[in-house]
């Protein structure tokens, strides 16, 4: 007879993508996973196989949700530059308000820590980083349209570069105490590629 679920799979999701994202994959143990999310362990590998399998799953919520509403702003149709600097301004106010030094991002956490020995994680982490790569890039094209990007800006190169460096915000954002070296970031990161005010909005 199969064993009653005690806990809604999505729950047991939730609670461990929460403890993977504060300890760190190697940090976590199936035991800890049964603590924090109430399941037992028969069924923890009935839906997930082991732990592994439970943090693969972890990655596909937290790209799903997390990711999904903090980068949709990016991704809405017709989306700008200002888009952007909101994306950056609300991962900080985020950081704040859960406390500096942060945890960083369970999907750049991964990439150094999971994602260099293991295939399958590294490409959730590589399709993360691209998926942010075209969000960036579709925004500053939006730009281009409407005279908001400097003319000297490759949107490609740009976006590569805005992708990679949100990875480089999450990490040190982890050993960060001090929320305006974090704006710091931002502002110079988007500083060159917003265009000049044309003449007629400086008078």
């Amino acid at each position: 007879m199969p064993r009653k679920r005690t806990v809604p799979r999505d729950d047991v999701l939730q609670r461990a993508t929460g403890l993977f994202w504060r300890r760190g994959y190697e940090a976590t143990s199936v035991q800890d996973l049964v603590d924090a999310t109430g399941a037992n362990r028969a069924g923890l590998y009935g839906d997930f196989t082991d732990k592994r399998g439970l943090f693969l799953s972890a990655l596909d919520r937290y790209a799903d949700s997390f990711v999904g509403w903090a980068f949709g702003r990016v991704e809405a149709e017709g989306a700008t530059v200002d888009a952007i600097r909101d994306y950056f301004e609300t991962l900080i106010d985020l950081n704040v308000r859960r406390g500096l030094p942060s945890e960083g991002c369970l999907m750049a956490n991964s990439m150094t820590e999971v994602a260099p020995r293991d295939e399958e994680v590294r490409a959730r982490v590589r399709a993360h980083v691209d998926r942010q790569r075209r969000g960036f890039r579709q925004a500053l094209v939006n730009s281009r349209a409407a005279g908001r990007l400097a003319p000297y800006v490759d949107v490609d190169a740009a976006a590569h570069l805005l992708a990679v460096a949100t990875q480089g915000f999450a990490a040190y954002s982890r050993i960060c105490t001090d929320a305006t070296e974090l704006r710091g970031f931002v502002d110079s990161l988007l500083a060159p590629l917003s265009a000049p005010p044309r003449k007629e909005e400086t008078r």
